[in-house]
């Protein structure tokens, strides 16, 4: 009997043992905790965000003469930087990857899906120029203009043994020159000095060394201002085969830029002159 009581007093010992010994672990843990709290809260700082003391510059004083001598100002200490005013300005894409730009630069001139259509082509900077280049020379790159041809056909009208120009030709062209001549003169300018260096390089690669894009969209500018309007009257025309000419060498003479203008009419070519010296003012200012 005592045996079983000092063995159930030695399982009492060790349980309360156990029990102080577990408390005394969770006391150390908390602790522990807490002081690394407080250590890293108001102790440790990262070395990184350490402030730098600024080095004090040595300020040289004037040796004092007298007592009316002033305290010389140190001077101020310059910045250890240099601050850019300059607003780094968008980077233009090169030219081979120029197409969408110039499409969205290009439909914004007119509020037409015809337009934005028209204008959709690929490689239309070079399209362009390469069509530039040929009217300052009096040619018409048909191949390479994307705007499509009028869908009515030449009509010539026939008096006896004579063949004359249709005026109903005219109207053809009508709602080209409608749509150009709605364009903003100088949101068409503004637009194309936007694309100015890429059409440059575009025009250096057709090998014109000693030229510039710009002076060949003057001339022809000024070529197409050079065409004629059309005498009052009835156009008589001949052909060889399937080809009509101008039976006044006078006209027949122009270049095959000038009689293409012709074919527009009297309205329509006044209104592209009175268009193209509009641009033509608005590019030389």
């Amino acid at each position: 009997m005592e045996q079983e009581k000092y063995e159930e007093k030695l399982r009492r010992d060790a349980a309360s043992a156990r029990q102080k010994s577990l408390w005394s672990w969770l006391v150390i843990v908390i602790l522990l905790l807490i002081a690394g709290g407080f250590y890293f809260a108001f102790i440790w700082q990262p070395q990184q965000n350490q402030p730098v003391a600024a080095q004090p510059q040595a300020v040289v004083l004037a040796p004092i003469k007298t007592e009316n001598t002033k305290r010389p100002v140190p001077a101020e200490a310059p910045l250890p930087f240099e601050i850019e005013n300059t607003i780094p300005k968008p980077q233009q894409p090169v030219l081979d990857d120029s197409n969408d730009l110039a499409i969205a630069t290009l439909g914004q001139l007119y509020p037409s899906k015809e337009w934005l259509k028209w204008m959709t082509t690929e490689e239309s900077l070079r399209k362009f120029v390469v069509v530039i280049d040929n009217v300052a020379n009096g040619k018409v790159a048909q191949k390479y203009i994307s705007i499509p041809k009028p869908k009515e056909k030449f009509k010539i009208e026939k008096i006896g043994d004579k063949e004359y120009l249709q005026v109903a030709n005219y109207e053809r062209y009508n709602h080209y020159l409608d749509i150009f001549t709605a364009i903003d003169t100088d949101l068409m300018v503004s637009s194309y000095r936007q694309l100015s260096p890429l059409l440059e390089e575009a025009y250096a690669e057709l090998g014109y060394a000693d030229k510039t894009f710009d002076t060949t969209l003057q001339r022809a500018i000024e070529e197409m201002l050079e065409t004629p309007n059309l005498p009052e009257g009835e156009i008589e025309l001949t052909h060889t085969s399937v080809v009509y000419k101008y039976k006044d060498e006078a006209l027949e003479n122009l270049s095959p830029l000038q009689k293409q203008m012709l074919r527009m009419g009297p309205r329509n070519t006044t209104l592209a002159h009175d268009k193209l010296q509009a641009i033509k003012q608005a590019l030389n200012k």
